[in-house]
């Protein structure tokens, strides 16, 4: 193909000769070689262009950013033709080893992300603005990397591009040509292009070229060069040794010669000419020099002359001479000047996919609507209407390599029925087996089943995939629904699911792909349009993991579900939620309800998830765990509400039982509290008779065991009034031999006296006096044990003096105070003996209290005894301070003032301060002289002067308080 007389070039020559790495070594002939190829491609033997600037020259250091920068500004030149030379040394590395990393000056061999990678430049140069690009890639292991696609010939990466490389095979190139200076590669080409052919034609296209270097390449025993692209027939030089020959001038042409420079509208008088007209051979001959010598835009004038004439036929032939003598290409922008000609499209029947590949890609890529129009046309009508689906994956392949993106591609599949669609979807997939389809291939199989995914009525889909499914490409049929549930309506998409519903495997896939690649709010009217076992089965897989939806979407469907009314559908979700979702989904389900929707639609989850009875108790038990950690208290109480309220009462116990077994107390207890106040609330024939069948109900469940049984009796114990424990008791004495004493030993330990006097008497009233004695018993030997509260312990006192025989309650109120005077705690005795004073009942156990406090008490505790009340009981404080300070080895003489103080502090009269210490001084009969001593060195002269009169024999006196 000649260039036209006005097209221009621009050169980019990078050799790359200097690498501070000693791996890499200079390479100066690389500059060399960068020189000669733009002297050589600028010369007197090209036919391009090169304007003044047209050309950069780079070599000696060359980094990674500046030859970016190069090409990048190269590829923004608007030229017709883009030359780019790329010297320097090649690497492959094990981390990829399919990719050419070339090195620049500043690249490092031991990181390879120092390195300009092949794939940089041939996105650059794809990008690039210029007609045509030729690339010139000198360096070692340049194999398959070529702007074509790899190890294929025929599939190009961009129209109208060619690639030389040095090497063809992953060899190292050769750094020497003779002795020029130059790389084998370089050195070769210079010498083809400043030298010519022999016996060549006057004018060398890229092919001619290459095929040059090659043998001489070959011959000097040097690697073998490659090539790829289709713009190899373009003409690059003139052929210095071209010899005309006696049968290169032919004498008619010669003749008609000067009839090539006419204006189009002449020349085609000359062709068509006067109605006897020149013979067929002549005109054939005028119109195969007027499309070698003449613009395009000359020849789309000439087609335009031919069409208004009425001569398709001229048309034609005119398009035929384009097609044979200039590249693809250039028909593509012919078919753009002549805007779409019908008879120039007709040319196009019988060509190749490979040419119809080209000229397509060459519409679709100039951006023109007109062109888009006309690209349309042809893949809808023949050959691409006729050709069978081997053809049509053959073009498919063309169009993505040819062009680079998927646009033309995307036409040609547009323009397909579905029933064509399907056939070249199904051929991919018996071709490849699927599995080991190459990328490309695969997504020309997906965008074919894609595009029928999105023309296709529902019925027609599922036909579809049952046939494919019948014909053993179950996954092909598989795919095309998916891409149907994924980007059809949701009316669309309930009709599929309807129709699936005869092939399950067909149908929960439908269901999972929906699930996955629509919103909550898609699924409202899908759910809406489907009957009730269908959109049962939709809830279901929604629920279930983990192809269902996550956690927040399935939030949102319930809280859509419960705002739009759909009661129904909502408890379908809901049970299928409860059903597949593990505990800690459904708590964070439950506290996300919680937080958009409030404590209502909390309630849906965690309510529901109560009343589903005994399968669900461990999960019931675990999600109340789960949101009892996070903070969820409400929620917790919502929980233990509905379990009360919502269950049997026999499964409630059995819940809290769960519960208590887990370690979950608290809420075990709580769960109990309220199932005894629901049953209070709204038991009609009677809360015993009910709390009876509800222990008996307890009984039967299949969960339940006798293990249980001893902590359900001691909760109910402590939420029961005294008349439903003595309906426990009666209940439990014949089932449980243990039953009876944990009732009694619970109620001694948490009910108040009163409490306990009221089981008490109804034990008396029922004549069980007996079973009265035993929990007084139990009672006394709790409050010496376990209950160390004064005020109790005093009214319990008052009881046991009510009931027992006065020995027996001597024994047991002897036993009782000195118990608590054991636990060294003032607050407690005196809070015993405020209430024994009040009820006048004191007297009797004083000597015992006093006696029990002088025993057990440390000074500490007896310095702290007056100030708990005070001034109240303040006499009988003092006769306890008095006890303890006679005795020498209850309160050593350095803190008898300390145990003044705080009787002074307390309020104690000065007289009655100093009739103490009279008091003690007759009666403490050694260390006088030390208590004296300690009472002035503390500053208690009056105490200390009367402990001194009570030690004198002559004066002593007895003081009783």
């Amino acid at each position: 193909m000649t260039a036209d007389p006005l097209e221009v070039a621009h050169l980019l020559s990078i050799g790359v000769s200097e690498y501070p790495d000693p791996h890499y070594g200079d390479r100066r002939s690389l500059a060399s070689s960068a020189r000669a190829l733009e002297k050589a491609l600028s010369g007197g033997n090209s036919i391009w262009a090169i304007p003044e600037g047209g050309s950069t020259v780079l070599t000696g250091f060359v980094t990674l950013r500046q030859c970016l920068y190069a090409l990048k500004e190269a590829a923004a030149v608007p030229t017709d033709l883009l030359i780019v030379y790329l010297g320097c040394h090649g690497s492959r590395f094990m981390s990829n080893p399919d990719e050419l990393q070339l090195a620049l000056s500043d690249s490092d061999f031991d990181y390879f992300n120092l390195h300009l990678s092949f794939r940089q430049v041939k996105e650059i140069l794809r990008n690039a603005v210029a007609r045509r690009k030729l690339l010139l890639l000198d360096c070692c292991y340049a194999d398959d990397s070529f702007l074509g696609a790899r190890r294929d010939n025929t599939a190009l990466e961009v129209v109208g591009v060619c690639t030389l490389a040095a090497t063809e095979y992953r060899v190292e190139a050769s750094s020497v040509w003779k002795e020029t200076g130059y790389t084998g590669f370089a050195g070769a080409l210079v010498e083809v292009l400043e030298q010519g052919i022999a016996e060549g034609p006057a004018e060398l296209t890229i092919s001619d070229v290459f095929e040059a270097v090659k043998s001489r390449m070959v011959a000097a025993g040097l690697p073998q060069p490659g090539m790829r692209g289709d713009a190899d027939r373009l003409v690059l030089v003139r052929n210095p040794e071209f010899r005309p020959g006696p049968d290169d001038i032919d004498p008619p042409t010669a003749e008609l010669s000067p009839l090539l420079d006419l204006p189009p509208a002449e020349f085609a008088g000359h062709v068509t000419g006067p109605p006897d007209g020149a013979p067929a051979p002549e005109a054939e001959r005028l119109l195969a020099g007027f499309v070698d010598h003449r613009t395009l835009a000359d020849i789309a004038l000439l087609i335009g002359e031919f069409t208004g004439a009425g001569r398709p036929d001229h048309v034609a032939a005119t398009a035929e001479r384009v097609l044979a003598q200039r590249d693809s290409a250039d028909f593509a922008a012919l078919i753009h000047l002549s805007h779409g000609d019908e008879a120039l499209l007709d040319t196009l029947t019988s060509r190749s996919v490979d040419t119809f590949a080209v000229v397509l890609g060459g519409l679709l890529l100039r951006e023109c609507e007109q062109c888009a129009r006309v690209a349309d046309e042809l893949c809808a009508r023949p050959p691409v209407a006729d050709w069978t689906s081997h053809q049509l994956v053959e073009l498919l392949a063309r169009m993505r390599h040819g062009t680079g993106t998927d646009a033309p591609r995307d036409r040609v599949l547009g323009a397909l029925s579905v029933d064509r669609l399907s056939a070249l979807a199904t051929h991919l997939w018996e071709a490849d087996d699927h599995r080991g389809m190459p990328p490309e291939r695969r997504r020309d199989a997906v965008d074919a089943v894609e595009r029928i995914a999105v023309l296709a009525p529902p019925g027609k889909l599922y036909e579809l995939a049952s046939v494919m499914a019948a014909s053993g490409q179950r996954e092909l049929g598989n795919a095309l629904l998916e891409a149907a549930a994924d980007g059809r309506s949701a009316a669309d998409l309930a009709d599929l699911l309807r129709l699936a519903g005869a092939d399950p495997d067909f149908a929960e896939l439908l269901r999972f792909t929906a699930l996955r690649r629509h919103p909550p709010r898609f699924l409202l009217p899908v759910l809406d349009a489907l009957p009730d076992g269908p959109r049962a089965a939709v809830l279901d897989c929604a629920a279930q993991q983990p192809h269902g939806l996550s956690v927040r979407d399935l939030s949102r469907l319930l809280l859509l579900l419960h705002h739009e009314g759909r009661a129904d559908t909502l408890e379908s979700a809901l049970d299928a939620a409860i059903r597949h979702r593990p505990p800690d989904q459904l708590a964070a389900m439950a506290v996300q309800l919680y937080r958009y929707g409030g404590r209502r639609m909390a309630g849906l989850v965690t309510g529901r998830l109560v009343l589903a009875g005994a399968p669900a108790v461990e999960k019931t038990i675990e999600v109340m765990r789960l949101l009892q950690e996070a903070k969820q208290d409400l929620m917790v109480a919502a929980m233990l509400n509905r379990a009360a309220w919502g269950l049997r009462a026999d499964s409630a116990l059995h819940v809290a039982c769960r519960l208590a077994d887990l370690g979950f107390q608290q809420l075990a207890r709580a769960l109990v509290r309220r199932v005894v106040r629901t049953l209070s609330d709204r038991t009609a024939c009677g809360v015993d008779d009910a709390l009876v069948g509800a222990l008996d109900g307890f009984t039967t469940l299949p969960g339940a065991t006798h293990d249980q049984l001893p902590w359900l009796l001691g909760a109910l114990t402590e939420f029961c009034t005294a008349q439903q424990v003595w309906s426990l008791i009666t209940w439990v004495r014949p089932r449980c031999h243990a039953g009876e004493e944990i009732v009694l030993n619970r109620v001694c330990r948490i009910w108040p006296v009163a409490r306990i006097e009221d089981l008490a008497d109804i034990m008396d009233h029922e004549s069980y006096g007996a079973l009265a004695r035993q929990l007084m018993a139990e009672a006394i030997e709790v409050f010496t044990e376990r209950r160390p509260q004064g005020a109790e312990t005093a009214e319990l006192i008052l009881v046991l003096h009510r009931r027992l025989e006065r020995r027996a309650f001597r024994k047991a109120s002897q036993k009782l105070v000195v118990s608590l005077a054991g636990k060294r705690d003032p607050d407690q005795v005196m809070r015993l003996v405020d209430r024994l004073v009040g009820a006048d009942e004191y007297h009797p156990l004083h000597d015992v209290l006093c006696d029990a406090v002088v025993r057990h008490f440390d000074v500490d505790a007896l310095i702290a005894l007056p100030g708990v009340l005070k001034t109240k009981q303040l006499t009988i404080v003092q006769e306890m301070a008095m006890a303890a300070l006679v005795s020498p080895a209850r309160v050593p003489p350095e803190r008898v003032p300390d145990v003044l103080q705080a009787l002074h502090d307390a309020g104690s009269p000065q007289e009655d301060l100093a009739d103490i210490c009279r008091y003690i001084g007759a009666r403490r009969r050694v260390d006088h002289t030390d208590v004296i001593r300690c009472l002035r060195a503390a500053s208690l002269y009056p105490e200390a002067a009367a402990y001194a009169k009570g030690t004198d024999s002559g004066r002593r006196r007895f003081y009783v308080p």
